[in-house]
């Protein structure tokens, strides 16, 4: 996830580190940003902020309401009250009842669903037409922490998948993985995500790859917008003393 936040982020300097405030001090002491963006940091509390969006699952909601590791949460839900704002993913309409019974009721709600950004056939660097893969019949392949989002996606693109080789979330890929995938999948075409793609560049033997890049849409995004620009708006009129 860092390298690809590096490679499409064009000018942003992205720093990783399980310590935030550490990195946050490096990456201000090399680069002196006036805006840092923390990736999955709700519960790192040590480390000031002035904004906390946390982004709650639409599909699953709280899961088993466990935290890591015997559950899938970083916290528990009773602590939304810390947060700024929420967004729903994969929104489909409504929003599950199980949310709003821990979402205060003054807490920003916006909605956002996963969209197809591309699909690059990456052996000949070409992008695909959406159209092109209607009925295209491929082995898929990943290791992502909820791969029933990557079957639906590559259902609303109407691809013909064979089968499926996954693997573990963050998967480490080795020569005998490839081989196991190569020896299922036999001459069939294989596909993606953008997330397995990056550890598998200059390293796989397959013909033909096709990778999927999603993106997260903010359905309400305007009125998302609207809310930042207030929270940025009040955050420099208190450092200037309320002068505005």
């Amino acid at each position: 996830e860092p390298f690809i936040m590096a490679r499409e982020l064009f000018g942003v300097k992205v720093f990783v580190g399980a310590d935030r405030v550490s990195v946050a001090r490096r990456a201000i002491a090399r680069y002196g940003p006036g805006l840092l963006i923390l990736d999955d940091a709700f519960q790192h509390r040590r480390i000031h902020r002035d904004v906390d969006i946390v982004v709650v699952d639409g599909k699953r909601g709280w899961g088993n309401r466990r935290v890591l590791p015997a559950g899938p949460l970083r916290e528990f839900p009773r602590n939304l009250k810390r947060a700024s704002c929420v967004i729903v993913s994969h929104y489909d309409g409504k929003i599950p009842s199980e949310l709003n019974r821990f979402l205060p009721p003054e807490m920003p709600v916006f909605k956002a669903r996963l969209t197809v950004n591309s699909v690059m056939e990456v052996v000949t660097d070409k992008e695909i037409g959406f159209e092109e893969l209607n009925g295209k019949r491929a082995w898929a392949v990943c290791g992502i922490a909820y791969p029933s989002s990557f079957e639906k996606t590559l259902h609303e693109l109407s691809m013909d998948i064979a089968g499926w080789s996954v693997f573990r979330d963050h998967q480490d890929y080795t020569k005998e993985d490839f081989e196991e995938i190569t020896r299922l999948a036999g001459d069939l075409p294989i596909v993606t995500t953008e997330k397995d793609w990056v550890k598998w560049e200059g390293r796989h033997p397959f013909r033909e790859v096709f990778v999927v890049s999603v993106r997260m849409e903010l359905i309400d995004g305007e009125e998302f917008y609207d809310f930042i620009e207030g929270f940025v708006y009040n955050k420099v009129k208190s450092v200037q003393g309320g002068t505005g």
